[in-house]
């Protein structure tokens, strides 16, 4: 198992931020689902979107790789002749969509492939047999076959996704409300999605409908939810990604632990982003870290000493808990952290690693039924060994805990950063991380 033994750096220069994975998963769906061909630019290739293209490749899509090399600041550039709806997709025989980790592919790909009429069978690896499917599996009763075991994993489903209305909680994860956004749309009349609870994670299914619009997709927003006009086509064309704001969480953080005067410029953001993660920049203002957009992105300054004393809602943005919980464990007073209950079935049980491996490592945390208690260290903390239990936004954050962590800490299981950001220790290294 690899690891990482992270020392306190003095971070300078410039990095660029990995393009967004989430709008990433959604450009390459619409795009295979668009009749005809899509260029679809900026990628970079983790194990996550290695799935999601994988799985477009079952359904009938073409996709090639046109750039002559990988250029790191450029990302990859693929050609997608899509399946047209369901014309090319209507194969004989089961197709077997292979998930690997990715929560995201499991719950688009389910009712994109019901509503194309697909036969269907899903696997996946670690906790992904793990993470709930209820929500599919209850509103799609009478109209698929679903057979599982005691686990979601393996699942195979048979029938044809109809028009209709469909009710459906928000608080579970907003990849339910995406996945059926993706699919219908495809059919011959409208439906609705009725909210039956507050939504959670609203900005991911915004980008949803963001890109489904660059696309030819109109979705309607009610008063309880979504009106999804039917009979709708996927229209090809050209799509860039954004920088990924999630990712640039643990490098502002960081750097604002750890820059040097000049501090860290961030590059391939988008100023006027969408994305939900954008908050954590807020939340370091808040903390009174300096930060300045320039031309090219975003520099971010160290500071001596974080405004600690935030009591976060995370039910939006539940992504940023385990590097929010970094930064909290080394600023002033006690912070608190709620509304992040789901975490508990992501890549790890996110409250309880971060609890139990930020301990280990001499920071104060309390797990709470829904979220944490983070007791700050301004003078900075001890350091340890910690595991990353398999989680790459753990073990990217345990890079950021470890900038003020007097003997370092030793993350084990650091290769977990290939779920979502392949080249992060290099990336990490190119402005001034330290680590053996």
């Amino acid at each position: 198992m690899e690891s990482k033994y992270v020392f306190p750096s003095r971070l300078s220069g410039e990095i660029r931020i990995p393009p967004s994975k989430s709008i990433a998963h959604r450009a390459l769906i619409c795009a295979g689902l668009a009749d005809g061909l899509s260029v679809v630019s900026g990628l970079q290739f983790s194990q996550d979107i290695e799935a999601t293209i994988r799985c477009l490749q079952v359904l009938g899509c073409s996709i090639r790789v046109i750039d002559k090399e990988n250029d790191p600041l450029e990302g990859r550039t693929l050609e997608i002749i899509g399946i047209g709806g369901a014309a090319k997709a209507r194969q004989t025989g089961r197709h077997s969509f292979d998930c690997g980790e990715s929560g995201s592919t499991l719950r688009f790909m389910i009712p994109i492939a019901a509503a194309l009429g697909l036969p269907a069978s899903y696997t996946g690896r670690g906790r992904l047999a793990d993470r709930p499917l209820s929500v599919y599996e209850e509103c799609f009763k009478g109209i698929l076959n679903w057979r599982r075991g005691d686990r979601w994993l393996p699942l195979e489903t048979d029938g044809v996704l109809s028009a209709g209305i469909y009710r459906i909680p928000g608080n579970i994860s907003s990849q339910f409300v995406s996945g059926l956004l993706f699919a219908l749309p495809m059919l011959d009349t409208d439906s609705e999605i009725v909210l039956t609870t507050e939504l959670e994670s609203e900005p991911y299914v915004e980008l949803t409908c963001g890109v489904l619009a660059d696309f030819g997709i109109r979705i309607d927003r009610t008063e309880r939810g979504y009106r999804i006009p039917g009979g709708q086509a996927y229209r090809p064309g050209q799509f860039r990604i954004e920088g990924d704001d999630s990712q640039a969480a643990f490098i502002a953080a960081a750097a604002a632990l750890s820059a040097a005067p000049e501090g860290v410029l961030m590059t391939g953001l988008r100023r006027d982003s969408k994305q939900g993660d954008r908050a954590f920049l807020d939340v370091l203002r808040q903390m009174g870290v300096p930060m300045r957009w320039e031309e090219h992105g975003v520099r971010v300054f160290r500071t001596e000493r974080l405004i600690g004393g935030a009591d976060v809602d995370a039910s939006q943005t539940p992504d940023l808990v385990p590097v929010e919980a970094a930064v909290f464990a080394l600023a002033d007073g006690e912070s608190r952290i709620r509304k992040a209950a789901r975490l508990r079935i992501k890549e790890s049980d996110r409250l309880a690693v971060t609890a139990m491996q930020y301990s280990q490592a001499g920071a104060i945390l309390q797990e709470t039924d829904d979220g944490l208690l983070v007791t700050g260290q301004p003078d900075g903390i001890t350091g340890g060994t910690a595991d990353s239990c398999g989680d790459h936004r753990i073990a990217m954050s345990l890079a950021v805990l470890a900038q003020r962590a007097s003997q370092g800490i030793l993350i084990t299981d650091s290769g977990s950063v290939r779920k979502s950001w392949p080249t992060f220790w290099e990336d990490f290294r190119g402005i001034g991380g330290s680590f053996e």
